[in-house]
C-alpha cells in the first residue's frame, strides 16, 4: 500500500528497508533528508539513536472501479530524498527543490541541443516555406514526429539515463529515444531562432507528480516547451513567470498536432528545464469545447423504413486521435471496419459505403465522409405513424462511467459510485448534430424531439 522512492543524490551512503507499510533510514551524520507523505496526513517518523522510522497502519484495502482514479491518486506514498548538506566540503549539491533539480538536468540535457551546422542547414531547409511563427514550428514539429523511436540510455551510473544523444547525432542517424527526439527539436528550433526547453512530465499518470517531492524520479517522458510571442494562441500555451509564454508540445506522439497535448499529459505536473530559472508547472486541460464532434447528416427515407444517408463527422482535438491511428496505423479498411462497428451496435441491418478522411493540422480535425444505409432505420405502425430515431446518427452518448459496488453489510443495499473522469475525454454536450431528413412522400411531421433542439435540427421531412 505504500513504496519507498530515492533521489539520485547518495545511494550509497544510506541503508534502508521497506516492509508491512513501514519505512526506516539510517542516515550518516553529512547526509540530510526531506520526506513527504502523499494522499494522507503528515505522520512524523519516530527517531532513536539516529534511525528514523515512518509507519503507516490500518490501510484500507482499495477497491479497483471502473473509471476511477489511478492508484497513485488514492493509495498512501511516503517518499524520501536525501542530499548533503549546502556546505559540504566535496561540494556535492542536492535535490532540496525544483530550482536545484531543473539546474542538475540541464547540466546533462543542455549540451546536446547545441545548434551546429548541420542543425543550421536542416532547420532552414524545414523553415524554408515558412514566414510566420507558428509555421516554423509547425514544420520543425512534423519532422521530429517521423524520427524513429529506439530507446537508448547514457551515463546511467550519473545521470541515470536522463542523458541525451546529441541533437546531430540523433538527425545524421535519425533514431531516438523521448529525450533525444525533445533534444532535437530545441537545436532545430534554436537554428530557426526559437528558444526552447526540454520539460520533464509523467506520461501515463496525470495523478503521479507531486509538487511537494522535488526529485526527477517521478518523470518518465519529455516532451518540449517553445517560447512564444502573443501573436501565437493555442489551448496548450502557458505563461510562467521566469520564462514567459510556452508552447507545449509532444514530439513523440505521431499522431496529435501543435497546439494539442496527448490526454494522459493534460492537467498534471511537469518541469520545465532551463537551468535556476527552471519551474515547476500544471500543465493545460484542453477545453471539452476543443474535443467536440460536430456531425452533418444529409439522409433520405423510404416508407420500408430505409434509410440512405451521407454523413460527415468533424472531430476535434483528443476525439480525432483513435480515428487517426487507426488510419495512419492499421489503414482505411480497419478504420471502415471500425465505422461499420460503431453502426451497426446501433442500427441493425445497416452497411456502411465509401468512406474518406480529410486530415486539418492547422485547425486541429479530422473530416470523416461516408455513406451508410439502414433497412430499419424506420418504422411504420399501423400504416399510420411513420416513428424514426434521428438520435441513432447522432455521435456521442458513449460517456457513461458508473460501477455498482457490492452491499456493504447486511441489511444494505449495493451502491453506485459516479467518477467524472478524465476532463479531457467528457465533451458531453459540447457534440453537435445537423440533420437534414427527406421523408417519404405524403407524410408530415406530427412529432419532434424539441427538447433536444439545442443538438440537433429536423428539416425538409
Amino acid at each position: 500500500m505504500s513504496f519507498f522512492a530515492l533521489d539520485e543524490a547518495a545511494t550509497c551512503c544510506i541503508s534502508s528497508t521497506v516492509s508491512d507499510g513501514k519505512i526506516r533510514l539510517m542516515p550518516h551524520d553529512f547526509f540530510e533528508y526531506n520526506a513527504a507523505l502523499i494522499n494522507r496526513e503528515p505522520v512524523e517518523p519516530r527517531t532513536s539513536g539516529g534511525l528514523a522510522t515512518w509507519e503507516l497502519q490500518n490501510l484500507p484495502w482499495i477497491e479497483r472501479e471502473d473509471h476511477s482514479p489511478t492508484l497513485s491518486a488514492m493509495a498512501p506514498r511516503i517518499v524520501v530524498s536525501y542530499f548533503p548538506p549546502a556546505n559540504n566540503s566535496a561540494g556535492l549539491r542536492g535535490l532540496r527543490d525544483w530550482a536545484a533539480v531543473s539546474s542538475w538536468l540541464a547540466a546533462l540535457i543542455d549540451p546536446a541541443a547545441a545548434a551546429n551546422d548541420l542543425i543550421r542547414a536542416k532547420a532552414a531547409q524545414l523553415t524554408a516555406n515558412a514566414t510566420a511563427e507558428i509555421e516554423k514550428i509547425r514544420a520543425i514539429a512534423s519532422f521530429v514526429k517521423q524520427t524513429k523511436y529506439v530507446a537508448v540510455s547514457l551515463n546511467l551510473t550519473r545521470g541515470g539515463g536522463y542523458t541525451p544523444r546529441r541533437s546531430d547525432e540523433v538527425l545524421a542517424k535519425n533514431y531516438g529515444d523521448r529525450k533525444d527526439k525533445a533534444t532535437l527539436m530545441r537545436a532545430l528550433l534554436k537554428a530557426a531562432g526559437l528558444d526552447a526547453y526540454l520539460v520533464t512530465i509523467d506520461a501515463e499518470d496525470r495523478t503521479y507528480v507531486r509538487s511537494e517531492w522535488a526529485s526527477p524520479t517521478q518523470f518518465n517522458h519529455a516532451i518540449v516547451a517553445v517560447r512564444v510571442s502573443s501573436a501565437i494562441v493555442e489551448p496548450t500555451v502557458i505563461e510562467t513567470k521566469t520564462l514567459g509564454r510556452l508552447l507545449l508540445f509532444d514530439p513523440m506522439d505521431s499522431i496529435t498536432p501543435v497546439g494539442d497535448l496527448p490526454r494522459n499529459e493534460q492537467g498534471g505536473y511537469a518541469l520545465v528545464v532551463a537551468a535556476g530559472d527552471g519551474t515547476l508547472i500544471q500543465t493545460p486541460v484542453v477545453s471539452a469545447a476543443a474535443n467536440r464532434v460536430e456531425s452533418t447528416i444529409e439522409a433520405t427515407l423510404e416508407v420500408s423504413g430505409k434509410l440512405d444517408a451521407r454523413i460527415q463527422r468533424r472531430y476535434y482535438g483528443q476525439s480525432a486521435v483513435d480515428l487517426r491511428a487507426t488510419e495512419k496505423f492499421e489503414g482505411s479498411s480497419e478504420l471502415k471496419k471500425r465505422m461499420e462497428r460503431y453502426f451497426s451496435r446501433r442500427l441493425p441491418a445497416s452497411s456502411v459505403g465509401a468512406i474518406s478522411t480529410e486530415a486539418h493540422p492547422e485547425g486541429n480535425f479530422l473530416n470523416v465522409n461516408l455513406s451508410l444505409t439502414a433497412d430499419r432505420f424506420g418504422q411504420l405502425m399501423q400504416g399510420r405513424l411513420f416513428v424514426v430515431r434521428p438520435g441513432l446518427l447522432a455521435s456521442g452518448g458513449e460517456y457513461v462511467s458508473t460501477c455498482s459496488r457490492p452491499n456493504s453489510g447486511p441489511g444494505q443495499s449495493g451502491s453506485t459510485r459516479i467518477y467524472a473522469g478524465n476532463p479531457s475525454r467528457s465533451r458531453f454536450p459540447m457534440d453537435s448534430s445537423s440533420m437534414n431528413f427527406l421523408s417519404p412522400p405524403g407524410l408530415k411531421v406530427h412529432m419532434a424531439p424539441s427538447k433536444l433542439a439545442g443538438f440537433w435540427k429536423t428539416e425538409n421531412w
